[in-house]
């Protein structure tokens, strides 16, 4: 089960206008993306055997179609392509559900498709979440 609470961030009591909200979304992404960049990944880890496959061009459809993932839970993907098919996985390290950012995505699993030819996996301080990417044979 998961617990999450709730912060009255508006004192006046009226709720935020959709605008604000999207607003201050839009800067929380900014804020995190701008501290996945300064902030050292933890390491990335690359498979040492298996098919070897480019699986890069999948990366930001992977990043874009992420749903919410439970504390603890993953969520996969397949992607076939000439030659094999990608399979990405995202899995929450964290304590609470969270649907993972676009840009700590992208910023986890570059490096992986940059220096891993039989795929691996990542991940960003301070993003929950770490990143597996894997070539294979056979179609999804």
């Amino acid at each position: 089960m998961s617990h999450f609470e709730s912060f009255d961030l508006n004192p006046s009591g009226s709720r935020p206008s959709k605008s604000t909200s999207l607003m201050f979304s839009k800067l929380s992404n900014i804020i995190f993306l701008a501290a996945a960049i300064a902030t050292p990944v933890l390491g990335t880890t690359c498979d040492s055997s298996g098919s070897t496959l480019s699986c890069a061009a999948f990366i930001p459809a992977f990043c874009t179609a992420l749903p919410f993932v439970a504390a603890g839970g993953s969520y996969g993907r397949c992607y076939s392509r000439i030659g094999g098919r990608c399979n990405f996985t995202v899995k929450n390290t964290g304590v609470f559900g969270l649907v993972p950012l676009f840009g700590p995505c992208v910023a986890a699993l570059n490096p992986v498709a940059a220096t891993c030819s039989h795929g691996g996996s990542n991940q960003i301080v301070p993003d929950p979440f770490k990143y597996t990417m894997k070539p294979n044979t056979g179609a999804c």
